[in-house]
This record gives C-alpha cells, sequence and structure tokens, in this order.
C-alpha cells in the first residue's frame, strides 16, 4: 500500500506496511492496518475488529500479527451479584473492652493551643450566628416599566425570620472538594433533611439547620404500654416534624482544638454549601479570650448586618472580667487601699454607736434619733456595708 500514517483508505491493503509503530516491540514493530473510519492507522490501535477495522471484520493479522488480542467486554454485574460489597460497616467502639471502660487513645490528643492576640488564647471556640429573612417579590413604584419589570422578576428579603433550612450538604455534592461518592444520603440524613426536587423526587440532604431542629420528638412506649398509649403515641409522631421546635437562628461552632487540616474541611464545608445568600440578614461571630499575665476574661463580638442597599455594616463590641484582681504589684496596692477604706467605714460605725450610747444615757435619744441627719448617716453607712458584703461574693464566685 502506498497511502501514508491517517490517510484515506478503502482496505487493509491501501495502507504503507512500513510504518513503524511505537506501541509494538519498543518502536521496532511495523504496519498499518484501515479503520472502520477509513483512516490508515497503526496497528496497535487494531484491539477489536468487529468495532475498530475496516468493514466491521477482523484485523489483518498478516499485516499486524499481534492486533485484535483483546477480550470482548464483559458485563461485570454478573462477577458482583454474591459479592455483598457494602460501603459502610457497623461497629463498636467497645468490641474488645467492657462498656463503661475507659478507651485510651494512642497517642493522646494534643489539642494546639489558639491565640487572638499576644498573651490572648482562645477558650472554648468560635461561634458564629446567622439571622434569616424569607424572600419575596421585590415590588416597586418606579413609573419605568423597564425598572418595575426588573423588580418583579427579583427576589427581596421580607420581614420576619426564616426558619428554614437551607444549602447543600458538600459530602454529597460532586463539585465539592469534600464530596464522597460512597456515602448514601439514606444513611445519614431522614426524608425531613432532604432538599425535594421539581419532580418531587428526594435531593441531596440540606447542609445548616436552625437550633433545636428535631427536638421534642415523641418518646417511643414501651412494649408493656396500654393500647391507648400506643395509639397517642402513633397520633403524635405523625403530626411530629424537626421543624415544630426549631428556632429562628442557625449557629455553627468551631472547635480550635482541631488541626489545620480539619480546620479547613470545615471552612470549606461552610464556603460550599452556601452559608452566606440571598436570606442572610445578620452574622454575628463570637469568641472568649483569656488572658494569663492578667487573669482576664474577654467576650467579643463582631457583627455583620445586610443593608437594603447592598452594602454590609459591621461593629464590635468588648466585655471583660478579672478573675484574680490582687496579684501583681497594682493588686497589692488595690488590696491596701480596700483594706483602709474598710476600715474607715468600721471608725464611722464606732462613732455612731458612742453618739448613740451617749445620747441615751444624757436623756437626749428622742431628739437624736428624730434628727434627718442621723438616718442619711445611717443609710450611707448600711450602702456601704452592702457594697462591700456583694464584692466579698463576686471575688468568692471569680475565684472559685
Amino acid at each position: 500500500g502506498h497511502v501514508l500514517l491517517y490517510g484515506k483508505c478503502e482496505g487493509h491493503a491501501d495502507c504503507w506496511v512500513n510504518q513503524t509503530d511505537p506501541f509494538w516491540g519498543n518502536g521496532a514493530g511495523r504496519g498499518m492496518f484501515c479503520t472502520k473510519s477509513g483512516i490508515c492507522d497503526q496497528c496497535s490501535f487494531c484491539q477489536r475488529g468487529q468495532e475498530d477495522a475496516w468493514g466491521g471484520a477482523a484485523c489483518p493479522l498478516h499485516l499486524c500479527p499481534e492486533s485484535g488480542l483483546s477480550p470482548e467486554c464483559i458485563d461485570a454485574n454478573a462477577l458482583m451479584r454474591p459479592l455483598d460489597c457494602r460501603s459502610n460497616h457497623t461497629f463498636s467502639i467497645y468490641k474488645h473492652h467492657s462498656p463503661g471502660d475507659a478507651v485510651v487513645v494512642e497517642p493522646p490528643p494534643e489539642p494546639a493551643t489558639r491565640f487572638l492576640t499576644p498573651f490572648n488564647r482562645l477558650v472554648g471556640g468560635v461561634v458564629m450566628t446567622q439571622y434569616r429573612r424569607p424572600a419575596v417579590n421585590c415590588s416597586s413604584s418606579s413609573s419605568n416599566p423597564w425598572v418595575a419589570a426588573f423588580s418583579d422578576a427579583s427576589r427581596c428579603q421580607g420581614q420576619g425570620r426564616d426558619q428554614a433550612p437551607f444549602g447543600i450538604d458538600p459530602m454529597f455534592h460532586p463539585s465539592s472538594a469534600l464530596y464522597d461518592g460512597k456515602l448514601a444520603a439514606s444513611d445519614c440524613h431522614t426524608d425531613f433533611e432532604l432538599r425535594t426536587k421539581s419532580t418531587g423526587d428526594k435531593g441531596p440532604p440540606f447542609a445548616f439547620f436552625p437550633i433545636s431542629w428535631g427536638s421534642g420528638k415523641p418518646e417511643t412506649p414501651d412494649p408493656s404500654s396500654s393500647p391507648e398509649e400506643k395509639e397517642e403515641y402513633a397520633r403524635q409522631a405523625s403530626r411530629w416534624s424537626p421543624a415544630n421546635s426549631s428556632g429562628d437562628v442557625f449557629k455553627l461552632y468551631w472547635d480550635v482544638r482541631v488541626q489545620k487540616e480539619r480546620a479547613n474541611e470545615m471552612l470549606s464545608f461552610v464556603k460550599d454549601g452556601g452559608f452566606i445568600d440571598e436570606k442572610t440578614d445578620q452574622i454575628d461571630i463570637e469568641m472568649v479570650t483569656f488572658n494569663p499575665n492578667v487573669n482576664q476574661f474577654t467576650h467579643l463580638r463582631f457583627g455583620y448586618v445586610w443593608m437594603p442597599g447592598g452594602t454590609v455594616q459591621w461593629d464590635w463590641e468588648m466585655s471583660s472580667i478579672y478573675m484574680d484582681i490582687y496579684s501583681g504589684s497594682h493588686g497589692v496596692v488595690q488590696l491596701a487601699v480596700e483594706m483602709m477604706c474598710v476600715f474607715l467605714l468600721a471608725l464611722s460605725c464606732l462613732a455612731q454607736a458612742r453618739d448613740f450610747v451617749k445620747a441615751f444615757r444624757t436623756f437626749t435619744f428622742y431628739s437624736y434619733i428624730s434628727s434627718p441627719g442621723i438616718w442619711f448617716d445611717l443609710a450611707h453607712l448600711g450602702l456601704m456595708w452592702v457594697a462591700w458584703l456583694y464584692w466579698a461574693i463576686h471575688f468568692q464566685l471569680t475565684n472559685s
């Protein structure tokens, strides 16, 4: 044959037999065949004659001795029928321990210490709270028909709070890096937690749910319960929905003890799941820090509010409490001043007691007790002692 590589052909004899085939014999193989589409190609590409060769015939073994030797495709379902290849299995952590025994994890976990600023250590975790509004059709009073039509076709935030679950669980979303094709939504979620498609079929599960979602479920009665109790349980269970007791806020808890890889997965879940969307009205981020140098706890809150014009207004507030105010040189000075104040207050009480006894002995007790200044002094001393008593209780609570 005289037709070179990728040239048009009408049979195997048209192709040049000395064409080098680098896929056979480390480049030593030669020969070509006419493909089913009428193009000369290297012999190594003739795997199955009915699918690859010209006219649906067999591969030309006289031109391509090693071609056409691949087996036909077989149905793998026949091989999988007798096998039980489950993607998940039940297990118990107490398989090798008695229930209730302490399970030792090796190596023991070492939570990382997180600092918000130098010397201010994060305590507990970071809590993110979202407030949402329902989506309604926009309304416009503009006389421009184009503006009015655009407004009618748009969605705006309505009044009140939206309590419906939202987002898509990234574990079941193929475009997410967290996607796991081995998971089945029915194994991880109930029907209440699955999205409903336009066709009525169940779709992927929601990602975010309001607080108290699923609480208040009727308890299953004991087998020995009366028929009336079982009937009442069946009636309540048929009416129960996890949304009945749900709140109107959505919270996320970021555990600061997790490692960097797990923290990145949590962040990817929030981003890929669509935590912030067109219904987001306000987000609060709260955290608590502890400064061991001054024994001070601080509560921080950052608030982000989505304004009607599309901008995001943010603000912050901070409150702190000292746990041990008498440590260090500042604490010593404060303790000395407070002891002096208590000592002077005690002297004032002794002076009032002396005046009381003197008035009683000199038979001027009635004029003494009827003086408005005396009642003012007594009220002042009583208020001071109450204040010091509250301070002592507060100091004891903060140190315990």
